[in-house]
């Protein structure tokens, strides 16, 4: 903003220099076009209606979502990623996928996995990225911060361990952006659960809610624990109200 344009928001009174500060957010987040942020889709697709979804791998190259639509139409794909979060976080901006009308099905041998044992189905992903969108504008008086960050382990072997990590982060804004990280197969398991918490502790600033799953034949129960018990003592990371030493535990439960 230039000399002249700031003498001109300061002469304006409050609630002039509210709505423009909104409006000139607004429309940051709508230029915003970075290779990491979740786009929208054309107002022809998002007119559309659909009956069922389904998220399968890309001959071994990222992920797709797969669709029917309502009008009888073929299955079609509408979506590639390098990631499952990345189809699934695009599901969520757009707002295309209709829980009340629509499934949501994923093709892959392995088994998603929350906290417990019994796996769990994508919509439960889905739902546990909700509210995407803020409900007024009021949150746009202020620069965004991050408010939800999911994280995926997956590319899982029974040698290895955990090969690969998926991130998507939500922020006040309802942005949604998307990450990956491979892990050194050659270290061992410890050392890249620090490396998970390293990256998570980039987006800690803003203190997000964090969403842990698996994509694995089998859920490792420990996983998820450790990445606490590093966030915990190398980046003194705890929930609110929670002591320090006593948070990683909840994953025990």
């Amino acid at each position: 903003m230039g000399q002249d344009s700031k003498a001109n928001y300061r002469s304006l009174d409050p609630t002039e220099q509210r709505n423009l500060k909104i409006l000139m957010q607004k429309t940051r987040e709508r230029l915003n076009l970075s290779d990491r942020k979740i786009q929208g889709c054309s107002s022809f697709l998002a007119r559309r209606s659909f009956d069922a979804f389904e998220l399968e791998k890309n001959n071994g190259h990222g992920w797709q979502v797969k669709a029917q639509a309502s009008d009888g139409d073929k299955e079609r794909v509408l979506n590639r990623s390098k990631s499952l979060l990345g189809v699934l976080g695009w599901l969520a901006e757009n707002r295309l996928y209709r829980r009340s009308k629509a499934t949501l099905k994923m093709k892959v041998d392995d088994r998603l996995f929350e906290s417990r044992e019994a796996a769990v189905p994508p919509d439960t992903l889905y739902l546990a990225l909700q509210p995407v969108k803020p409900i007024n504008d009021d949150v746009f008086e202020f620069d965004a911060q991050w408010t939800k960050l999911m994280v995926l382990l997956t590319g899982h072997t029974p040698s290895q361990g955990f090969t690969r990590v998926e991130f998507l982060g939500i922020n006040s804004w309802g942005e949604l952006y998307e990450d990956e990280m491979s892990l050194d197969t050659g270290r061992p398991m410890a050392h890249r659960y620090r490396d998970i918490a390293e990256k998570i502790n980039q987006y800690e600033g803003d203190r997000p809610q964090l969403l842990f799953y698996q994509l694995a034949s089998r859920r490792d129960p420990d996983a998820v624990y450790q990445i606490k018990q590093w966030l915990c003592d190398r980046f003194m990371i705890a929930g609110p109200g929670i002591p320090k030493k006593k948070r990683p535990l909840l994953d025990k439960l």
